[in-house]
């Protein structure tokens, strides 16, 4: 959990920029189901998806620095973090919801709403995967799986894959 407690989880920009994305694709999902012309669904696209990659790499860059040692925060209580997890699923369940419309509504059929349909699947994707990040940092037991699987590979406990895999 430390590189978790080195981001910025919690703060206002990330509040700002998580219910920004949040606020964005709440109006596509609406769009989409009242069917409005296809021109505003494909610019809420590229905004929901221009505001979850900014969203995304700030997270990213926040992890760098963490690992670097240029990041400098408190660490973040257990509460703030499943709070986050939420809110991150919930975006995630969001997005998913506006694929799953847009493909029952052969979305993915015009041409000019196709690339930004496919994008948005992607950062769903890459937003559940941070939530099951967050998860992870979380559960007591993982941090020490690296530790004890290098433990047991110097023991001789575990084989190479190179072995294995001949």
């Amino acid at each position: 959990m430390a590189i978790a407690n080195a981001t910025f989880i919690g703060s206002d920009i990330w509040n700002a920029e998580l219910y920004g994305a949040l606020s964005i694709s709440s109006r596509l999902s609406a769009a989409i189901a009242n069917q409005t012309a296809q021109v505003k669904i494909a610019g809420y696209f590229w905004v929901v998806n221009r505001r979850i990659e900014s969203f995304l790499d700030q997270i990213a860059s926040a992890v760098h620095g963490a690992e670097l040692g240029k990041v400098k925060s408190a660490p973040k209580g257990r509460a703030d973090v499943e709070k986050a997890i939420s809110t991150v699923m919930n975006l995630h369940g969001v997005l998913d919801n506006i694929y799953q419309h847009s493909m029952r509504y052969r979305l993915n059929n015009v041409s000019r709403l196709a690339i930004g349909l496919n994008r948005l699947h992607r950062n769903a994707e890459r937003v559940h995967e941070l939530a099951m990040w967050l998860e992870d940092t979380l559960n007591p037991d993982f941090k020490d799986a690296f530790a004890t699987a290098q433990a047991e590979f110097e023991h001789g406990e575990t084989v190479p894959a190179s072995e294995v895999c001949r």
